[in-house]
């Protein structure tokens, strides 16, 4: 949601030029119908404008993080007028590895060592 397009002036038409309309929003309203009042999600048009941002995220992994390990991202969903953003959440996930194998905090492998040595 742009906040600077609210009103178009002659100095910010050229930023607000990016902008575009918003999806409709979703409103609820009362109507009587018949003996009762019912209540029903209506589309209407925004007044708002809105334009496509994309935003890079940096993750931090930690040493030692386990695989469904959760990063959150607060509010930095897609945004709607009128709602509050969504959070990005980024599960990570293990890949094995050729070696060592891992359970919990620990790291195993299987290694052959001759009487020799």
């Amino acid at each position: 949601v742009c906040r600077n397009c609210r009103k178009i002036t002659s100095k910010n038409r050229a930023r607000c030029s990016q902008c575009k309309a918003c999806p409709p929003e979703v409103k609820m309203v009362h109507r009587q119908m018949g003996g009762f009042v019912v209540q029903q999600q209506e589309q209407v048009p925004s007044k708002e404008r809105c334009k496509d941002e994309t935003t890079a995220l940096t993750a931090v992994i930690e040493k030692g993080m386990d695989s469904g390990s959760e990063l959150k991202f607060e509010r930095m969903g897609e945004q709607t007028p009128g709602q509050i953003p969504g959070d990005v959440i980024l599960v990570l996930d293990q890949e094995p590895h050729k070696q060592f194998s891992r359970n919990g905090n620990d790291l195993k492998t299987t290694v052959h060592i001759p009487l020799k040595e």
